[in-house]
């Protein structure tokens, strides 16, 4: 999941807020401090206020600027609201994890920021679902585009899919 999506589904969580705000309600964070996991929760009573920074970066929690603990969006695990029922955003992907082509149109080579975790499969689909390229035991190195045609393509490796331009 990257951040465009996880800021959706927080933002959409987020939209919940006041029909939550009866006694008993919360909203947990779990989030990494340093090599520890550590976890805060909100009391939703009041006018408790989830606004992200202009960079998208982080994420403050509270009823006012001064009452606000902010944290790194790239450092929260799950965010729960808690309403009585099993409600969370957990196993988020963050934009550090997730691999990104360096040059998109792509010209004839595909770069990339970093590696997969292990080496994995690498596809690459045309939008008419039909096979252009695979690479077996891809551990992230330069990919020749030589041979695509000019178009969208979707490049998929672990589950995880983006789309690129070949000019």
């Amino acid at each position: 999941m990257n951040k465009s999506v996880f800021t959706a589904a927080l933002i959409l969580a987020a939209s919940t807020v006041p029909a939550l705000m009866a006694d008993g309600h919360s909203v947990t964070v779990k989030y990494k401090d340093g090599s520890q996991q550590a976890e805060q929760v909100f009391d939703l009573t009041g006018d408790l206020k989830l606004s992200f920074s202009d960079d998208k970066s982080e994420l403050s929690v509270g009823t006012t600027p001064a009452a606000s603990k902010s944290f790194k969006v790239s450092d929260i695990t799950m965010i729960k609201f808690n309403n009585g029922e099993s409600d969370a955003v957990e196993s988020i992907i963050t934009d550090s994890e997730m691999l990104r082509l360096l040059e998109n149109p792509v010209g004839e080579t595909l770069r990339f920021n970093g590696t997969p975790s292990a080496p994995c499969t690498l596809n690459v689909f045309s939008l008419g679902g039909s096979l252009a390229l695979s690479v077996a035991g891809w551990n992230g190195e330069d990919i020749d585009a030589g041979s695509l045609a000019r178009g969208f393509y979707i490049l998929n490796y672990n589950n995880q899919s983006i789309k690129f331009y070949k000019k």
